[in-house]
């Protein structure tokens, strides 16, 4: 476990280290921002909502990734992953490189009535090398999170070169309610770099680090299921409960440091990792089909299609032998016979199914949820406001009666902090059919 020694020393002495990381085929970034080393100041104005719309805008520069690991009782680690490539280009006047510049931000907010922000912190990285092949810069916080048991955590990502639309916002939640929770464990590569996404192909290898001490194995439950698609917004059944029963279970030991050895999940399906099965919490990783998030095959896009689709439709599409047949033939209708409109079509459809994937995945694929459906029939919308446990979409101006507004709401999921169900209402039909409809004859 020697990757694993090298990551625990670099936590303690704050080195920069520069990885030749594999699962990227790219030279990786690994830089320790400790809090003693940023601008940081405690203020006490309140917060009435984080608007993080411009993260689900189709016109962000970028979207990085988060991760949250608790190391112990006080102290966490905030992961951010940055795609260098994404940000403008500049030439350094000190060496002549090309390189980029960066401002990241955070504001930690308390829950509770008064809305108060706890701590912030700001550093500016100036002349980051961009070097030839290079993709993902990983930045590690360390939080002080001990109390209260919940903290929400807004990001900011600004690119210094950028004239318009040049930052993006981002939201993490600190859940320290238990000491079983996700937030204890650490799914990293052979390298010792942490993972940010809960989903993992059939070939990729990984670990996972519990931070408790004196455990000695986990158990894992593994769920075999098929998941209904997001109903409409106005559909009022009530879903499906969740059977928790696994399909198996087995166990994993863990060493004197609470690591795995190298583990790769060969069936698709849930894998719930747990230190204590007296409680439902733990660490899900999920197993799509291959190539998820990306949609790769006519099957996977014809199943997501369904949303557009009337269900006599859908059913003739299945019929079809060839199931690339149905799909063009499905856009070309919509567009009127025209190939490059149709294209068009299927390009802005299909990104926001896999943007959904990407960002609102649960333990089922995220264009089946109900952030999903809303944001592939509806889009980005223009204003969307957090709070610890629920989210505000605005689709329209804010106080227009004639806008749109979604409520979603976090549910107590032993899965993961990231399931949001829609409050649905019978006024959203006619303009749920409208909005269907503007596809249907874009």
């Amino acid at each position: 476990m020697a990757d694993k020694k090298r990551l625990s020393q670099n936590r303690e002495t704050g080195f920069c280290v520069i990885y030749n990381g594999m699962k990227i085929q790219a030279l990786w970034f690994w830089v320790t921002l400790l809090l003693a080393g940023v601008i940081s100041c405690q203020t006490s104005r309140k917060m009435a909502g984080l608007d993080v719309s411009g993260f689900y805008s189709e016109k962000a520069f970028t979207h990085p990734r988060s991760k949250v690991f608790h190391i112990n009782d006080s102290v966490s680690e905030l992961y951010l992953g940055i795609n260098t490539e994404d940000f403008l280009r500049a030439v350094s006047r000190a060496t002549g490189d090309t390189v980029v510049r960066f401002r990241v931000s955070y504001e930690l907010y308390n829950p509770g009535e008064s809305k108060i922000i706890a701590d912030s912190a700001s550093r500016i990285y100036n002349d980051v090398k961009q070097n030839p092949g290079a993709s993902e810069m990983i930045l590690r916080f360390e939080l002080k999170t001990g109390r209260p048991e919940n903290n929400l955590l807004r990001i900011s990502l600004t690119d210094l070169d950028r004239n318009e639309n040049h930052t993006v916002y981002k939201y993490c939640r600190i859940d320290r309610a238990g000491k079983k929770s996700r937030q204890y464990f650490l799914v990293t590569d052979e390298y010792g770099l942490p993972f940010f996404d809960d989903y993992f192909g059939s070939d990729l290898p990984f670990f996972i680090h519990y931070s408790i001490p004196g455990e000695k194995m986990l158990v894992v439950r593994y769920f075999s299921r098929e998941h209904p698609i997001a109903r409409p917004p106005f559909a009022l059944e009530k879903d499906k409960l969740f059977r928790f029963a696994p399909d198996s279970l087995f166990t994993l030991p863990l060493d004197n440091d609470g690591n795995t050895g190298k583990l790769v999940l060969k069936k698709e399906g849930i894998y719930h990792f747990q230190a204590d099965t007296s409680f439902k919490e733990g660490l899900t990783l999920m197993r799509f089909h291959d190539g998820y998030p990306e949609i790769g095959t006519p099957d996977q896009a014809l199943y997501s299609i369904r949303y557009l689709t009337t269900r006599p439709e859908y059913e003739s599409m299945l019929k079809y032998a060839d199931r690339k047949t149905a799909i063009d033939s499905f856009w070309l209708e919509r567009a009127r016979q025209d190939p490059g409109r149709a294209k068009s079509m299927i390009k802005k459809y299909y990104s926001r199914v896999e943007f959904s994937n990407h960002f609102f995945g649960t333990h089922k694929e995220g264009w089946k949820t109900d952030r999903g459906i809303i944001y592939i029939v509806y889009g980005p919308p223009t204003r969307a406001y957090v709070r610890t446990n629920e989210e505000e979409w605005i689709y329209g101006e804010e106080g227009n009666p004639l806008s749109i507004r979604f409520f979603f709401y976090r549910t107590n999921s032993p899965f993961t902090d990231n399931d949001f169900r829609l409050e649905r209402s019978p006024a959203y039909k006619q303009n749920w059919y409208l909005a269907v409809e503007n596809w249907r004859r874009e």
